[in-house]
């Protein structure tokens, strides 16, 4: 038999954390407690031992009034009445930061045990309990996050099958995976019997070429919008509007997917409306609004995707295309809104660039101040969507890369005119970066792009890169548009 010392000593010895409190309800005094008891409650034995176990551990005032001490009570209170221990499982009790007015959220497994006298009556209660906080807020986590994913797949399921436009996508092969209502309708035929079949036997011959070479273009990466013919089960043809998107799966492109406009109607209406100028400017405007929409649908694509992917890279080559995709569709945005299609005030689009690149007193990483210097230019929208696809390469580096351990920096942007020659300059005094180029720098920088369309305008580029930053001239003919 153990002595009365040694079965004290294995008390506080124990692991499980434990304290020993009196039968005198409501109070139940601290009589002591354990090592393991003091460290899962971050006390001392001062702290407890000879105060009731509510005013050691006081309910959490912020908590609703009672909910916590009354289980416990009851528990305790159980276990006088059948003399039998009692168990409560995953309860909250906050405990007091001691020296602060502050409580910390805890969740505990507890068991009150009756340790009974000669005569049967309970004399002491042994209270053990088991911190499972970090499971708990683990499982809280993870059910948080499969209601956002839930949440996430259910509105991703309701563009899918509510969209008035069609949508579809397959495999690398050309197999249909998936298609919604308004893809069924376009082809006439159910659903069911478009999956699992090719895709393009519902392209017409003539533009069947064209939909395979774009289709691999956007499984190499390259999200693609074109015009196609198609051709339903029940032998229609219509003209479409095709875009095709990278679909990736765990950081794998593993086939397309595909919205499609029936513009059928639209290219008709447009051929009625070249009569009168009026009806033409109705004709823009619905083709901006149609174009802006698209390009929409594709950021907001492309950010859906960026969102599910893991891989980091394929995140910022996602976010490098959303990028370029809403820089051409904020000059649609423009047009749009004006009732002149023929030009853009290209220092309002600067503003508009900006307002969506420039990086905020919000995000981390060093202040850039950037200003505008331009004159009343307006561009038509075959050199402003080129310059705008410059603008947003270029700016996009200087914030990104010029500006490596800096607190601040400072990017200038002109544009001016002269008869009808235009120079963008676009400048940082940045850590010099492009002083030494090589092939793969332009590449990897988004140079080459920036080279392609600048040939594209018929201009010229020069780069002028030393310690104190780094400036972009670009020079370029066009109409004269300076508007007083």
């Amino acid at each position: 038999m153990l002595t009365k010392k040694e079965i004290y000593d294995v008390f506080l010895a124990s692991p499980v954390a434990s304290l020993i409190v009196l039968p005198d309800s409501p109070r139940f005094t601290i009589v002591e407690a354990n090592d393991a008891y003091l460290t899962d409650t971050k006390s001392k034995l001062h702290d407890l031992a000879g105060k009731g176990l509510f005013e050691a551990f006081p309910q959490n005032p912020f908590e609703p009034e009672g909910t916590r001490t009354d289980k416990l009570i009851s528990s305790f209170e159980q276990v006088l009445t059948t003399k039998k221990p009692h168990k409560l499982n995953t309860h909250q009790y906050d405990i007091p930061i001691r020296g602060t007015d502050r409580f910390e959220t805890r969740y505990w497994n507890l068991n009150n045990i009756p340790v009974l006298n000669d005569t049967g009556s309970v004399r002491l209660i042994m209270h053990t309990v088991t911190d499972i906080t970090k499971v708990v807020l683990l499982e809280q986590n993870e059910k948080e996050s499969e209601k956002v994913k839930k949440k996430g797949r259910a509105q991703y399921r309701s563009l899918f099958v509510q969209n008035p436009l069609a949508v579809y996508s397959f495999d690398m092969n050309g197999k249909l995976l998936s298609a919604n209502k308004s893809a069924a309708k376009m082809a006439e035929c159910p659903v069911k019997d478009l999956l699992n079949r090719p895709f393009a036997p519902l392209i017409a011959p003539g533009s069947l070429k064209k939909v395979l070479y774009r289709s691999r273009k956007a499984i190499l990466g390259e999200p693609q919008n074109f015009d196609a013919e198609i051709i339903t089960t029940k032998g229609n043809r219509y003209l479409t509007n095709m875009t095709h998107l990278p679909m990736v799966v765990n950081g794998r492109i593993v086939g397309v997917y595909g919205i499609l406009m029936n513009i059928t109607e639209r290219l008709i209406y447009e051929r009625q409306l070249k009569t009168s100028l009026k009806e033409k400017e109705v004709l823009l405007t619905e083709v901006h609004h149609r174009v802006k929409n698209n390009l929409a649908i594709i950021t907001s694509l492309l950010a859906m995707q960026a969102d599910s992917v893991k891989d980091k890279q394929l995140q910022e080559l996602l976010k490098i295309s959303e990028n370029r995709i809403r820089a051409m569709g904020m000059i649609h945005e423009l047009l749009y809104n004006q009732e002149d299609f023929s030009k853009i005030a290209f220092g309002i689009y600067i503003n508009k660039l900006l307002a969506y690149l420039s990086p905020g007193p919000e995000v981390s990483g060093p202040f850039v101040k950037t200003t505008v210097h331009a004159e009343d230019i307006f561009l038509d929208i075959n050199t402003a969507i080129p310059c705008a696809l410059i603008l947003n390469e270029l700016l996009t580096n200087a914030y990104k890369h010029a500006f490596k351990n800096r607190a601040t920096g400072d990017v200038e942007i002109h544009i001016s005119q002269s008869n009808h020659r235009y120079t963008l300059i676009v400048r940082d005094d940045g850590t010099g970066m492009f002083v030494q180029l090589n092939k793969k720098d332009i590449t990897t920088l988004g140079l080459s792009l920036v080279h392609g369309l600048t040939r594209q305008i018929g201009g010229t580029i020069d780069i002028d890169s030393n310690q104190a930053g780094t400036t972009f001239t670009i020079s370029f003919n066009g109409e004269p548009r300076v508007f007083a």
